[in-house]
């Protein structure tokens, strides 16, 4: 049966010359879960500097949470009442920052949040990848960060 093996010295050693190369050019680093989705790899990258981590998906974001991780960023959208739930629910838990590329999907997802005490931080990009919204400027971001619902 085929397995995934990790020289741990090695991975140690990459995570502290990341951390140390970010830390000499005041880089904040903070590093995305996908290539390994393991929590303890995530916790060994807070140890050596990060300030949080990157989740793609809010289940990934569930798994680190209920590992210890207090802060993640979700790069996309979130949408849909399910996961809007799910993600008001990690914000009592953890400092949750999601990116959104326009004013309707950040509406809509602020009025799901209404029902939840959570708080959320929100990061409007200013790239929209639809033909038909309206990109937002960067001035617009910060209005949206610090969002807490009731």
């Amino acid at each position: 049966m085929p397995m995934r093996t990790t020289d741990l010295d090695i991975l140690e050693k990459n995570i502290r010359a990341l951390a140390d190369r970010c830390q000499e050019q005041d880089i904040p680093l903070r590093l995305h879960t996908k290539t390994h989705k393991i929590p303890e790899i995530a916790k060994m990258q807070l140890e050596a500097g990060a300030i949080g981590i990157v989740s793609q998906k809010v289940g990934e974001a569930e798994a680190l949470v209920a590992a210890g991780i207090k802060d993640i960023l979700i790069p996309y959208n979130i949408i849909g009442k399910q996961k809007v739930d799910r993600l008001a629910a990690l914000c009592n838990q953890a400092t949750m920052t999601v990116f959104v590329d326009c004013r309707k999907a950040w509406s809509r997802t602020k009025r799901q949040l209404a029902c939840w005490s959570s708080a959320i931080r929100a990061a409007i990009v200013a790239v929209s990848r639809r033909p038909k919204q309206q990109p937002i400027s960067a001035h617009s971001s910060t209005a949206f960060q610090g969002y807490r619902s009731r």
